[in-house]
């Protein structure tokens, strides 16, 4: 969610309205802002250029305004004005306000660190020595071992749809008037099992929507992309997505468990 609010603005964004310099929205789901976004990017360059119109955005990450200019959006931070706009799309927007995209960056940059380390120097350089040619593998052993590795993979996949935690039983489903969004905003966060290539993350939106990733080496993070809904399971809260390892269950506020791994809250 955030906190819009218009300025020389129409309510949908589509014109400028110089008679209310400002008209406030309130909280707008991360789905209507970015429509929101695509409809200001849209608006026409005379009136933009003579009434100069603005979006106003508050979240966790801070105070932003939005501006267009060639039918390109301008994000600028109002609590560092020294620094410039940057032009960013719609989605790059609301990743920098939500939060996404700060953690996706630092977590790369964290993953690359940890895989350097210091140059060996050798006082002589050493001979060269070919490495041993592997051994050639036949067409045919190489159409049992895809084999194998399809199957192994369908067992996992059985597996975790079968296993305790995946709860084949439907959660009772938390609404509105069991504080489903005031659980959503506690919940609200980004959570890892680790800082290492290979460990895993996940984000978890107040408007439901959810962002699982896998650390790599030296690239940014793998992202899957899903939305999640709550509900009690076996007397615990849990987030029900559409992924084949189960409900992520909630343990704590900052403590979540998924797939026989534990991820803790990044403060």
């Amino acid at each position: 969610m955030f906190h819009v609010t218009l300025r020389r603005l129409n309510a949908t964004a589509t014109h400028t309205d110089s008679e209310v310099d400002q008209r406030t929205l309130g909280a707008v789901a991360s789905a209507d802002f970015l429509a929101l976004l695509e409809a200001f990017r849209a608006i026409d360059p005379v009136d933009n250029a003579t009434v100069e119109p603005e979006i106003v955005a508050e979240s966790r990450q801070g105070r932003h305004v939005v501006r267009t200019a060639g039918r390109r959006l301008m994000l600028q931070n109002l609590r560092d004005t020294e620094q410039p706009a940057v032009a960013l799309s719609a989605e790059e927007i609301i990743a920098e306000l939500d939060g996404s995209a700060s953690v996706a960056r630092r977590l790369a940059t964290m993953a690359f660190t940890a895989t350097l380390a210091p140059f060996p120097v050798a006082e002589e350089e050493p001979a060269y020595v070919p490495p041993p040619r592997p051994p050639e593998k036949s067409s045919t052993v190489m159409a049992v071992i895809a084999v194998a590795m399809g199957a192994a993979l369908a067992v996992q996949l059985l597996a975790a749809r079968a296993s305790p935690g995946a709860h084949a039983t439907e959660p009772v489903w938390l609404t509105a008037a069991d504080g489903a969004e005031a659980q959503q905003a506690r919940l609200a966060g980004v959570y890892v099992t680790g800082t290492k290539p290979g460990q895993h993350g996940m984000i978890v939106g107040a408007d439901g929507s959810l962002k699982i990733f896998e650390l790599n080496a030296a690239i940014a993070p793998s992202v899957l992309v899903d939305t999640y809904r709550l509900g009690q399971l076996d007397g615990r809260l849990v987030l029900a997505t559409s992924q084949p390892g189960g409900a992520i269950t909630v343990t704590d506020r900052d403590t979540l468990a998924y797939c026989g791994e534990t991820y803790r809250r990044v403060p």
